[in-house]
């Protein structure tokens, strides 16, 4: 089993901020895209948890069979 070890948490925290800042900056989707190098639907995920739950939105959501 893989397990996430701290840096690699706060990278993936950091970069779901990122596309938050830079989408509130009006950086269009290609750029932030470019800028992050996520996918469309990746960018698109975390703009849209972001915009329902605010900041907890960014954190990984709770998976089956996980405690």
């Amino acid at each position: 089993m893989r397990r996430w070890s701290a840096p690699q948490l706060e990278r993936r925290y950091g970069l779901r901020a990122q596309v938050i800042v830079l989408s509130h900056d009006g950086h269009s989707l290609d750029g932030i895209i470019k800028r992050t190098g996520m996918t469309r639907p990746t960018v698109n995920k975390w703009r849209n948890r972001f915009r329902k739950l605010g900041v907890a939105g960014l954190k990984d959501a709770p998976r089956p069979g996980k405690l």
